[in-house]
């Protein structure tokens, strides 16, 4: 899911949904360039990248176990080439079974095309988020991992009357170009937008600037839950996000860009939320 070849770098958003990573400098071969490309393409299978971006955007529902109804919904994104089976697979439906949480659970089939073409925000409004708030739905929750952590503050960002709070699993922002320029300058909290982004990084500068002013509402009216492993390559672009956010609502552990840890970062999320229980 997303894992990033050993020696190269993460690179812009667009390339990431895509797949493609940069090669390595000393890839300067023409049969090297697309020897590297064809193989990052297929990471997690090629088919799961090649997907259209369908309407309205598939949806998987899991309903509360608790015997009196609820009027919370937490929105899961799945990351890129990510099936949303895996999530039911890899034991994201049973963590909030198994801690009592009263909340409906959606698995959005948010993936990689829906961010390619520039519509994962409408999607999410026109076919969840909507529909949801006509079923009386009155706290809406968003959770994302790696690209779909993205979607996620995009989404917030977006249409920040319609979100309750964020569970973000090593979420994946672009370019670390992007963070490592935010740290210089002091961190997020101090960190401003510039006017013009620059050239290329147009989406990163939007997520930043999201994540900006999302973090600057504080915990009490909008709580910000992030999780990342240690060793995860993405892991200094998502601690500057974490610098930004009350240390309670950071959760890290040993790993990497993967299931096990990811599950263990949720379980431990969910547990220290203030979602109602049964």
């Amino acid at each position: 899911m997303g894992r990033r070849p050993a020696g190269q770098q993460p690179v812009s958003i667009d390339q990431f949904s895509r797949g493609v990573w940069l090669p390595l400098p000393r890839l300067h071969t023409v049969c090297g360039h697309l020897i590297s490309i064809v193989a990052t393409l297929c990471m997690g299978g090629c088919g799961a990248l090649l997907r259209d971006a369908s309407v309205p955007i598939p949806v998987h529902v899991d309903a509360a176990s608790c015997a009196r109804g609820t009027g919370t919904l937490l929105v899961i994104l799945p990351g890129r080439a990510m099936p949303v089976r895996e999530l039911e697979t890899h034991g994201f439906v049973e963590a909030v079974r198994s801690l009592r949480l009263n909340v409906d659970l959606v698995r959005a089939d948010a993936h990689s095309a829906y961010y390619i073409d520039h519509t994962v925000v409408e999607r999410l409004r026109t076919d969840v988020i909507a529909p949801a708030q006509a079923k009386g739905y009155t706290s809406i929750w968003l959770a994302g991992i790696s690209l779909g952590g993205l979607g996620a503050v995009l989404y917030a960002d977006a249409h920040p009357a319609d979100v309750a709070g964020l569970f973000l699993i090593s979420p994946y922002f672009g370019n670390a170009g992007a963070a490592e320029a935010i740290a210089r300058g002091g961190g997020l909290k101090r960190w401003r937008a510039p006017s013009e982004p620059p050239f290329g990084m147009a989406l990163e500068t939007q997520a930043w600037r999201s994540l900006g002013d999302l973090s600057r509402r504080g915990r009490a009216q909008f709580p910000i839950y992030v999780g990342y492993g240690l060793q995860d390559w993405n892991a200094p672009v998502v601690q500057v996000l974490a610098e930004a956010l009350p240390a309670s609502d950071v959760f890290t552990l040993t790993g990497r860009h993967d299931w096990k840890p990811w599950l263990e970062l949720w379980k431990r999320m969910l547990a220290a939320s203030s979602l109602q229980r049964c």
